[in-house]
Formats: C-alpha cells, structure tokens, sequence
C-alpha cells in the first residue's frame, strides 16, 4: 500500500480577531473627519473610495492612541506566532470609508511587512475583503469539484465590525463594491 502525504508548504498566512466592542465615538470621530477632510486622490482606477492616505494620518492623532496601539500589539502577538522575532511598530494609518457601489481593485503595499484592516462599521450588504494567492497564474486551470482554501486562488472575509484581519504586506487584496447604502468604515495600517 502507497501511503499519500500532503503537506501545506509556502502557505498564506492571515491573522483574525475579533476585538473589543467598537468604540462608537471613533465612528462618529471618523465622520466628522469624512465631512471635513477631503478625499486622497490615489491613482487609483475607479477611485471611488474615501481614503485619508497622504493627508491625514491617524497615528498622529490621539483620539485613535487606544485602537493604534490596540493593533500594534495584535499585528506583533500574530508576528510571535509566526516566529519573526522583530518587533513591528505602526509607520501608516488611514481611515477609509465605502460608500454604495465604491471598491478597490487588486493591490498591495509595498515598503512594509504587515498590513492591518479594523473594521469600524459593517451593515449588511457589506463588501468582504478578498487576498489573492501570491503565486504565479496557473495555466492549466484544473476543474474543481470543492473549493476550499487548500485550492483557491482567492479567498475571502466577511467585514466584521470590530474584526482585525492582518496579512503580509505583500499579499495583492481587492474590495469589490460595497452593496450597502450605510457606510463601510475601515481603519487601515502599515508596519
């Protein structure tokens, strides 16, 4: 008798927590910051996405020092138990909110080593996150009888209010549109 082994090599790795409850008053913070600052053009190509990045930092402001330093101790505890031995301090915060039909397409972040999404508010209808295998296309696509997250090349997560997800900076990620009339409101980091 053949005795088959399979082993998970080069896995993609993503952290999940489930965090405190939200603190309302960040959320109703973060719509006065919608209401006054305005929109970062990025480049990106659909551009429909209200993102602070470049113009206002959330790590420079200390109505966000309890959840920013919440999220470095979290990204740093996932970074333990993948056996990095740095310690890994926030260099970038955004705040990033989706409106009705706004989406990002595929990208990554390159400079850095993790990449962080909280979610602040999620109604129903909201759009998942979606990380992307860092691997070459595979040519000859096979046929699937059961996708699984052995054998896709993308996988999604639900937005959760008050969930963390953590992922190397490197892997490529998309938002698809968000399909809510209320908003979807995400803080974003670097490390």
């Amino acid at each position: 008798m053949i005795n088959l082994f399979i082993d998970t090599i080069f896995p993609t790795i993503v952290g999940r927590i489930q965090g405190p409850p939200v603190d309302k008053s960040l959320v109703n913070y973060c719509m006065a910051i919608y209401k006054k600052v305005p929109a970062t053009d990025t480049g990106w190509l659909n551009n429909t996405v209200y993102t602070t990045a470049g113009a206002y930092n959330i790590l420079e402001d200390k109505k966000f020092n309890d959840i920013n330093k919440w999220i470095e101790e979290q990204v740093n505890t996932f970074a333990k138990e993948l056996r990095y031995s740095d310690y890994y301090n926030l260099k970038c915060g955004n705040f990033i909110l989706y409106t009705k039909g706004s989406s990002q397409e595929f990208h990554y972040h390159p400079g850095y080593t993790f990449s962080a999404v909280y979610y602040l508010t999620a109604p129903e209808g909201s759009s998942p996150l979606y990380l992307q295998a860092p691997s070459a296309p595979d040519m000859m696509n096979p046929n699937i009888s059961e996708w699984t997250n052995i054998n896709s090349m993308t996988w999604n997560y639900p937005a959760l209010e008050g969930q963390l997800i953590m992922f190397r900076s490197c892997i490529e990620h998309y938002v698809p549109p968000h399909n809510s009339n209320k908003y979807r409101m995400a803080l974003v980091y670097e490390l």
